[in-house]
């Protein structure tokens, strides 16, 4: 159940990530793979939501508005990957390539903590559909952490 909100919250803050700088990014591939995050991420919130609605279980505000709460707030405390207040403060003014090497930077460590979530929640979850999700996140995002790390080391 965890797990659940607490990947949708992370989740939403990947939006958030996207929204501070899909205007301002250069680099054709950056930004289409921002597009293809925020994309794949709404959906992905929305089955989170309905699971933990048919479950009987509180459903985060971020659900229904990805910028609640849009930051560091008690609720990311010990959330793996999680930028902090002051980095979405610092990407919001980034501009140019400089934008395009912050968000690789700190959507990398966002995907990295995803991917943390997920082994905890193999470690103790107990639903198979849960544990499908976290198996389905963790092919996507490792195969995007790869793309990341291959685009920073073309901007240099």
């Amino acid at each position: 159940m965890r797990f659940m909100q607490d990947m949708v919250v992370h989740h939403a803050q990947a939006i958030v990530m996207v929204s501070l700088v899909q205007d301002r990014l250069v680099d054709t591939e950056v930004k289409a793979l921002a597009a293809r995050i925020a994309d794949e991420q709404r959906p992905e919130i929305g089955a989170m939501a309905r699971w933990l609605e048919d479950h009987g279980q509180d459903v985060p505000p971020q659900a229904k508005d990805p910028q609640y709460g849009a930051g560091a707030s008690h609720e990311h405390t010990g959330m793996p990957g999680m930028a902090t207040q002051a980095q979405l403060a610092q990407l919001a003014k980034a501009t140019g390539s400089e934008a395009d090497r912050m968000w690789l930077r700190l959507m990398t460590a966002h995907h990295q903590g995803a991917l943390a979530m997920v082994v905890q929640q193999h470690r103790d979850g107990t639903d198979d559909v849960v544990t499908q999700m976290g198996d389905e996140i963790h092919v996507t995002q490792s195969v995007q952490i790869r793309a990341m790390r291959e685009m920073l080391d073309r901007l240099g």
